[in-house]
């Protein structure tokens, strides 16, 4: 025959309860922490680590299972919410969320999630949620993707993304926004230039100050009713790589500043834009193609020529003013010398050149002429 019955129980979560044994004592329970609303509080972030640099193999395809971790906070959430994006303004964000998990993505997910691109500066942030209410953010926290630069020839001229060019700025700060110019890798920083000469030759408010590799730069201390130029280049081993475009700014902060915009110049043709006013002597720095535009910075003392900004570089260069069309006041515009000859430059593209109808449209445009494409194709050069 069988022995007496007796009964027992599995509690390997302490959250089991059970009604079976009738010495049962609820107290000997112990009872879960879980969150109300008002008890949640900011995760503490583990991983990535702050402002490392990271690339795991697959990344350019899908982000790695469990890639953002954080510790738990000491209650028991419904869910975790994580926020990352490039842009520290969270203006373009991505999001996830976890049932009570301290890790994101989860290894089985449905659908794995997308890849976040090489060579880019990232922000997250996570916080926990319970009852349809969400608790604080965690601190911000950035990292970069890799490949870092290994030696200065990887450098690029960076992409400037913000400020716009010509932006009024309300105020005496503003965050400057950039990325790395292709192929892409992370420096060792960044050398910011800011400051009132057209032709980046006054003094930079920033010389010196490199150390930082963010792609965001707070500048502070402007004046006031003043315009700022600006561009970007990376740094690496202490070796600067090419300069971004420049770009310019204006400072508002009263609202009563008689700003004079700086006027654009529209290429009515295309149209070579020299060191200096004098084609064959001075060597060609860019472009200015028909319906093109690029800001006037001066003009030449014989009052032929407009300075404006090369829309092929950072510097600046000269074009023929009967071969634009000028937006803006340019009644102001100031007087510049003829820029000094620099013996190794010349020599330079279009030099020597005498404007005949059988050139090419390059060599036609470096010797004064103008692309007439009305003929039989390519076209033909109409020389003065």
């Amino acid at each position: 025959s069988f022995s007496e019955s007796r009964a027992f129980t599995v509690a390997v979560d302490p959250s089991c309860v059970t009604v079976a044994s009738p010495a049962f004592v609820m107290d000997d329970i112990p009872l879960l922490n879980i969150c109300d609303p008002e008890d949640l509080e900011p995760p503490e972030l583990l991983w990535p680590p702050p402002a490392a640099e990271i690339w795991l193999p697959g990344m350019e395809s899908i982000l790695p299972a469990e890639f953002f971790q954080w510790s738990p906070i000491s209650c028991i959430p419904e869910k975790y919410r994580i926020l990352f994006s490039h842009d520290p303004g969270w203006g373009i964000a991505r999001s996830g969320r976890t049932d009570g998990e301290t890790t994101w993505p989860s290894p089985d997910a449905e659908y794995p999630q997308g890849y976040i691109a090489p060579a880019t500066e990232f922000f997250w942030k996570v916080s926990a949620g319970t009852d349809g209410v969400n608790g604080p953010f965690s601190d911000t926290r950035t990292f970069f993707t890799g490949p870092s630069c290994a030696v200065p020839a990887d450098l690029a001229a960076p992409e400037l993304i913000e400020p716009d060019d010509g932006a009024e700025i309300l105020a005496l700060e503003v965050m400057l926004n950039f990325q790395p110019g292709e192929p892409g890798c992370i420096p060792d920083g960044y050398y910011i230039d800011v400051q009132t000469s057209a032709d980046f030759s006054g003094t930079n408010l920033y010389a010196g100050d490199w150390a930082s590799k963010h792609t965001f730069f707070p500048v502070t201390g402007l004046a006031d009713c003043t315009l700022y130029h600006w561009r970007i280049a990376q740094v690496e081993d202490a070796t600067f790589g090419p300069f971004s475009e420049g770009r310019s700014f204006f400072t508002n902060e009263s609202g009563f500043c008689a700003q004079s915009f700086m006027p654009l110049a529209e290429g009515l043709r295309d149209l070579a834009c020299y060191q200096g006013p004098i084609p064959g002597t001075y060597p060609i720095l860019g472009y200015l193609l028909m319906g093109e535009t690029a800001p006037i910075v001066a003009q030449s003392l014989d009052m032929k020529w407009w300075y404006i900004r090369n829309p092929d570089g950072a510097d600046i260069c000269a074009v023929p003013k009967d071969g634009t069309e000028p937006d803006g006041d340019a009644g102001e515009i100031p007087l510049w010398n003829n820029p000094e000859l620099v013996p190794e430059e010349s020599g330079g593209e279009g030099e020597g050149l005498v404007c005949s109808s059988n050139l090419n449209q390059v060599d036609c445009i470096a010797a004064g002429g103008k692309w007439n494409i009305s003929g039989p194709p390519p076209g033909s050069c109409d020389c003065p």
